[in-house]
């Protein structure tokens, strides 16, 4: 769904995250089917996406952005909603 950064109007692709195979940039690190990291919230294993500030685990639920130069990032669901808007023809007449 394309969504809007609130504070600078800035577009970008965000896509909810839930399990392996949602979005190409998650990376499912080995080590994770050996008994790896599990969430402490949810308690499901965690997989990992590389971003601007590096590797980042990524939880079910997280949100993975993807800006205007194909970097992406996690956002916590929580930050998520504070922080972006969806773009519609709504949002946009009142602008």
């Amino acid at each position: 769904m394309k969504c809007r950064k609130k504070a600078v109007a800035v577009e970008v692709e965000a896509v909810q995250w839930w399990k392996a195979g949602d979005h190409p940039a998650v990376f499912i690190p080995v080590w994770s089917h050996q008994g790896g990291c599990y969430c402490p919230l949810c308690g499901k294993p965690l997989d990992d996406i590389h971003g601007a500030l590096g590797w980042r685990q990524v939880c079910p639920g997280d949100w993975i952005v993807t800006d205007s130069t194909g970097r992406n990032e996690r956002v916590r669901p929580d930050i998520f909603e504070t922080t972006y808007e969806p773009v519609t023809d709504e949002v946009e007449a009142l602008r």
